[in-house]
């Protein structure tokens, strides 16, 4: 193992790990694999099978051209990190299946290529993140990936566990009758206002009625919601990730983590903290230096 002010970092994931190399000693990070889900890896669709045209730089046709070749073992193995950061948040748009039985990320990056046109005029059909499809695939495929990486590679493996946030930075979390009811008032606050809107507009009985009791979410409610759901369909993933990964386990729960409003990605529940990604990183020098010590 060297030095941790030579440390050579490696990602399989998503910003989060990438991100938390940024708070890491002196860290050189390559490869950055991203956009890859585990299951195009059972059977790819071949190299430049669509046009990467439409992107706007050189890494997002590195990440969609990469992923049509499943060229994360290769990458990773050929870079001989010293740690290997893995997470699990790219899975969460799910993937195309194709009549000839390969498979393509719903990635971000694909989505910009026009994937959601192109696709199912090719006989594609999109099976989505959380679904029992998907968790099966995933299972065999990251098995598959894992199982390739661990038998030749000589990295710590760190597996980045973290929940979604359900709450932006500037909140406290509250609990109990009272945040119940400050909750239910503003919301009702809310629903009053829209219904008196509709009122001045004209609407249908039915449609004031809606509003009233079942108000528009906020923009911070959807952030929240969508939280829930993530952590609710990727509890089963991230069990099965941890039983295959042979390394350090680091482990946030919701509650131990904000969304920042300052993230240069913009505010998601998947763009933490400065504090956050601190701490990440502070667990992985000390994970290094027990491995040095011969503790891990």
């Amino acid at each position: 193992m060297v030095d941790t002010e030579q440390l050579q970092v490696a990602v399989f994931g998503s910003c989060v790990s990438r991100d938390t190399c940024e708070y890491l000693p002196s860290a050189e990070v390559a490869p950055y694999v991203a956009r890859q889900s585990a299951i195009v890896h059972l059977n790819p669709v071949g190299a430049r099978r669509w046009s990467d045209e439409a992107l706007d730089s050189a890494f997002q046709a590195k990440m969609f051209n990469g992923d049509m070749e499943a060229d994360a073992v290769a990458r990773l193995l050929e870079a001989e990190p010293d740690v290997l950061l893995i997470d699990l948040v790219d899975e969460r748009r799910g993937v195309w299946a194709f009549p000839d039985g390969t498979y393509l990320t719903n990635s971000v990056e694909a989505f910009r290529t026009g994937v959601d046109d192109w696709a199912p005029r090719e006989g594609g059909r999109l099976i989505p993140f959380g679904s029992d499809e998907h968790f099966r695939l995933w299972s065999a495929g990251f098995e598959s990936v894992m199982g390739r990486l661990q038998a030749e590679i000589s990295a710590l493996l760190v597996f980045i566990d973290l929940d979604w946030a359900e709450l932006i930075d500037d909140v406290v979390p509250s609990h109990g009758v009272v945040a119940f009811g400050g909750r239910a008032f503003r919301r009702l606050r809310r629903g009053l206002r829209t219904a008196l809107r509709d009122v001045r507009e004209g609407e249908d009985y039915r449609v004031l009625l809606r509003d009233l009791f079942l108000p528009p979410a906020t923009a911070r409610e959807k952030l929240r919601g969508e939280a829930r759901r993530a952590n609710r369909q990727f509890r089963r993933y991230r069990q099965f990730a941890q039983s295959r990964i042979d390394g350090v386990h680091i482990r946030r729960q919701t509650d131990d983590l904000r969304m920042s409003t300052a993230n240069q990605w913009g505010t998601a529940p998947y763009h933490y903290r400065a504090a956050d990604y601190q701490s990440i990183a502070d667990e992985i020098v000390n994970s290094i230096e027990r491995k040095k010590g011969g503790f891990l």
